[in-house]
This record gives structure tokens, sequence and C-alpha cells, in this order.
């Protein structure tokens, strides 16, 4: 009883650690994607607001969120063109884009998990448009961080694999 009880209890704890350890990531496809977009066409990249949690803003985060789209697409376009959050379909015609890409973050909580045990939390928002102002791809991409480990894991460092990944999937 007591052999069965100690193995329950190691189980537990090492499924535990193993869960803790691994960042978890979800894909919510809001609009499905029928087609891959073409390569080597103009594309613009709208700046999203900065992340926000709990009455704070991470200031630059929606630059850090905009200049990691630019990064990943860059390899992928003829040229990459960013732009306001505001205006951002007019500011994408006069730049002849074929695509636009409007990024938005829906959730931004940082955390030291490392003597916290809390997860850093991102949630983004991506819709890419043609043109015409059609949406092709509606696609939240959220991950929650390790809670065991002895490395922190930063709000960008998660955010850029969810865009890296994404980037990879559309073209």
């Amino acid at each position: 009883m007591k052999k069965k009880l100690i193995l329950a209890v190691c189980s537990f704890a090492f499924a535990a650690f193993a869960l803790g350890c691994s960042t978890r990531v979800a894909k919510v496809d809001n609009v499905q994607m029928t087609a891959k977009l073409q390569v080597n066409k103009v594309i613009f990249i709208a700046k999203t607001a900065d992340g926000t949690y709990s009455g704070k803003t991470y200031n630059g985060s929606g630059a850090n969120i905009q200049n990691n789209f630019a990064a990943n697409i860059r390899i992928r376009a003829s040229q990459v063109i960013t732009g306001n959050q505001n205006d951002f379909m007019s500011e994408a015609k006069q730049a002849k884009a074929y695509y636009i890409v409007k990024p938005t973050i829906l959730h931004w909580e940082p955390r030291n998990a490392a003597w916290s045990g809390k997860s850093t939390q991102v949630e983004i928002n991506v819709i890419v448009y043609d043109e015409f102002g059609k949406e092709l791809v509606n696609r939240n991409l959220s991950a929650v961080g390790r809670s065991v480990t002895f490395t922190s894991q930063s709000a960008e460092g998660i955010a850029n694999n969810l865009i890296k990944d994404f980037c990879s999937e559309i073209f």
C-alpha cells in the first residue's frame, strides 16, 4: 500500500513538472484560410496598440509585434511597408499593397515564472486582408509560458515564436 502511494505521488509530481515545463500554444481560426498567400508581393503591416495587463501598459510591445511580423514576412515579400493602426487600409492602398496584415494584442501578461510560478501569457489576433479588403485569414494566436522553470519567458519571446510559426503557415 505504501509503495503504491509513493508511486502515485511520484507519478503525479512528474506529470505536473512535465506540464509546467512546457509552453502551451493554441491557434483558433475565426476565418478559415482557403489558400496559402502568394510570395513576392507588397505587404503592408499595421501597428497594434501596446499590450496592457491590470492597468499597466507595456510600452513598445505594439512596435515589437509589428517589427516581428515585418522580419518574418520580409523573406517572403517583394516589399514590406509598416504603418499606423488607425488609417491602415488607406495607407495600404496608397502603398499599393497586395496584402494587409493587421495584428491586435488581446492579452499581454508578462510574469516572472522563475520566482512566482505564474506563467507569462500572450494572445494576438491577426487578420490578413487582400488588396480589396476581403479577410483571408483571421486567427487568434495564444500561448501560456512555462510555470515551472528556472528562467523566465518574456512576453516578447513567446510572441516572436507565435508570429514566426504563423508566418510559416500562411505562405
